[in-house]
């Protein structure tokens, strides 16, 4: 622990604050003294989703599944479904790797020489993940490495309140400090360090920190202005920017996957945890008016327009992240549409990222500019990864080339990314990327891009027994996943099937 900073101030209220004050005080104990500033402006969504890395996260904060699956109300998810994406046919994007390796090579290229050859199955048919979703079934991954449900992967859709107010009482019961009130001044010192903190509505007139953190969001922006800290916009890449939402109580049909639809000029992306489920409709405000979308969202829904939401869904980040002696985190640093991993899942790596680079002095730049420089990378593997999920759905033939459906509108890193997979069947590995290489693969080939070439070592080994090998992969998934409980029966028997 550093000698330097003793006291950190966290500005927010919502999931992504409570979030980082408990791993925080979790981490440090009583060597860092936390205070948050509770804002009761802070908005934020019913339910968020995040992908398998989110359980090393919660495990190594002490949130148990139990915890987050029955106490604050969770599901597990297996897959994400993307409807209709590749000639009308809906695809289950799995967080298991489909398939083996055969002769110590990537099963996707033993997929495209068969489906070269006319293979009947779709991608997602050969992993366990997908299966099991389609049939609304999930078993956690068994720890048996021979067993075939030891490759199993799942992440979370967590119902925001319940866990909030579930890491709220834990950061108090360790120590922690919570402030009700508004930010509504900051003081610099003469670095330009911010000083002190003026807060409206509590008895003492100030809070002072050594470090601090805004994850107030977007629109609370006075820290933001005394540091001049500005946004990138993401508008080029992810063509979408305003969102209708509906929250509605769960009926009891559980789910273990969120879902990602086209609708008009829009996307649908529905998650549901046990007790709410949340519809966004997102959409390009150039190309369809407010009030067309809610008449539009309302009728897909049939809910009256008057339970719809419209927020702001403008895709940017910051320039940078770390200025001074504070970092803007979760929704402060950006909103990215989240048909994948939104701002709650990059705001986990970041709070990892900041405990590996802790400072040990008010500012410190090196520290800052590393900080800014791998928080960059993530967010560009993120919005490459999101760019790609919202332009697959324009995709119309299965051997169309890549720069037919990518379009201009995309990064040069996206369209390097997605010639190289369709010239090899490889996809290039990033620094940063939180995206695993197997997710990307799945996307491309459920959205129907098969690659012109493979593995030329495939072509040397007898065909009969490749097709025999990836019969007997189908059966043995198709096989484990019939076996599997339900997800809801699996849930109330708790967890101990």
């Amino acid at each position: 622990m550093s000698a330097g900073i003793r006291k950190l101030v966290i500005c927010g209220g919502g999931i992504e604050s409570y979030t980082l004050a408990h791993r925080l005080k979790k981490h440090f104990s009583d060597s860092l003294s936390i205070t948050l500033i509770e804002s009761g402006n802070v908005s934020e969504p019913a339910c968020v989703s995040v992908p398998p890395a989110a359980v090393n996260f919660f495990t190594s904060q002490g949130v148990s599944e139990d915890v987050l699956v029955g106490e604050a109300g969770g599901l597990y998810r297996t897959a994400v479904l993307l409807k209709s994406v590749n000639q009308g046919k809906d695809f289950y994007l799995p967080f298991s790797p489909p398939g083996f390796m055969l002769h110590a090579r990537d099963f996707q290229h033993f997929y495209v020489w068969a489906h070269k050859k006319g293979l009947a199955h779709s991608y997602d048919e050969f992993s366990l993940s997908s299966m099991s979703a389609k049939r609304l079934k999930f078993l956690p991954a068994s720890k048996d490495a021979g067993s075939l449900l030891s490759t199993l992967n799942h992440g979370y859709t967590l119902d925001v309140t319940r866990l909030k107010d579930y890491l709220r009482s834990k950061f108090q019961s360790m120590g922690g400090s919570i402030v009700d009130g508004e930010v509504s001044s900051v003081s610099l010192d003469a670095d330009g360090c911010i000083a002190c903190l003026d807060v409206h509505g509590i008895d003492d007139s100030s809070v002072v920190g050594d470090f601090y953190i805004d994850c107030s969001g977007e629109d609370n922006s006075n820290l933001s202005s005394a540091l001049n800290a500005s946004f990138l916009s993401e508008r080029k890449s992810l063509p979408v920017d305003s969102i209708i939402r509906s929250v509605s109580s769960c009926s009891g049909s559980y789910r273990p996957f969120s879902s990602i639809s086209l609708q008009g000029a829009g996307y649908i992306i529905e998650q549901s945890a046990q007790y709410k489920k949340q519809s966004d409709f997102v959409y390009n405000s150039g190309e369809l008016s407010d009030e067309e979308a809610v008449n539009l969202f309302s009728e897909y829904m049939r809910t009256p327009p008057s339970d719809l939401k419209k927020l702001s869904g403008q895709s940017k980040r910051r320039n940078q992240f770390w200025v001074k002696n504070c970092i803007f985190m979760g929704a402060s640093s950006g909103f990215l549409q989240d048909p994948f991993m939104g701002t709650y899942s990059l705001s986990q790596s970041s709070i990892l990222r900041f405990i590996s680079l802790f400072p040990s002095a008010k500012e410190s730049a090196p520290l800052a500019e590393e900080y800014n420089r791998l928080t960059h990378l993530e967010y560009d593997c993120v919005v490459d990864f999101h760019s790609l999920l919202f332009r697959v759905f324009g995709l119309k033939s299965a051997n169309a080339r890549s720069d037919s459906f990518l379009g201009e509108a995309v990064s040069d890193r996206l369209k390097s990314r997605v010639d190289m997979f369709n010239h090899t069947g490889r996809v290039p590995f990033r620094e940063g990327d939180p995206i695993s290489q197997d997710l990307w693969v799945s996307t491309l080939l459920g959205s129907g891009l098969v690659p012109r070439a493979y593995d030329i070592l495939v072509e040397g080994i007898e065909p009969k027994w490749i097709a025999d090998q990836l019969k007997k992969m189908f059966q043995m998934i198709d096989g484990a996943s019939a076996k599997m409980p339900y997800l809801k029966d699996y849930i109330a028997q708790g967890s101990a099937v």
